[in-house]
């Protein structure tokens, strides 16, 4: 389970990795000593729906090139140099991905959607470049769910304003030329 999109660096950082193993016992006692000896953990799993572990390793790898892209762009929009946005992205993610990796996803949300604030949530559905983008609104969405069930309350509440606000249909004008959240 790595991403080898560049084969050098793919090597480079393999160490660590994990390697999953489902099928037969013979094959992978002979296999996966072989991933354990090059850095990886190993582990065997018996998967109910191959399909979506599948899916979750594309979620977890290729989505993240895809929120990339846009947060590279809403960066490099609002007058970020591109160099200096990515380093910014990573950065963050970096932290985030250790709160994530420390206390899971829904403990980890932070943010103003995670507190509820309607002021700034409500002048960011309305922004330029972020009102009426349908992938930055479906994932505002799901983070008014996360924020929701962290909280203890029961997800997709229709009358929680946020999700209205996040309604891409519902946010299609632009927000202050100041660009204060």
């Amino acid at each position: 389970v790595f991403p080898f999109g560049d084969p050098e660096r793919a090597v480079e950082n393999f160490s660590g990795s994990y390697a999953l193993g489902e099928g037969d016992a013979a094959g992978l006692d002979s296999i996966l000593p072989m991933f354990a000896a090059i850095g990886a953990e190993t582990m065997r799993f018996n998967p109910t729906d191959k399909r979506r572990y599948h899916a979750a390793t594309i979620a977890a790898s290729n989505f993240l090139n895809v929120l990339d892209d846009l947060a590279l762009g809403l960066a490099e929009s609002a007058g970020l140099a591109p160099d200096k946005a990515l380093k910014v992205i990573v950065s963050l993610q970096r932290a985030g991905l250790l709160g994530i990796e420390r206390a899971g996803p829904m403990r980890a949300l932070t943010g103003p959607i995670e507190r509820g604030d309607r002021g700034v949530c409500e002048r960011l559905s309305r922004t330029s470049g972020v009102a009426g983008n349908p992938l930055f609104m479906a994932l505002a969405r799901a983070a008014v769910d996360l924020a929701e069930r962290k909280h203890g309350l029961p997800a997709g509440n229709t009358s929680n304003p946020l999700r209205a606000m996040f309604d891409e249909s519902a946010s299609t004008g632009a927000g202050g030329t100041d660009g204060g959240v």
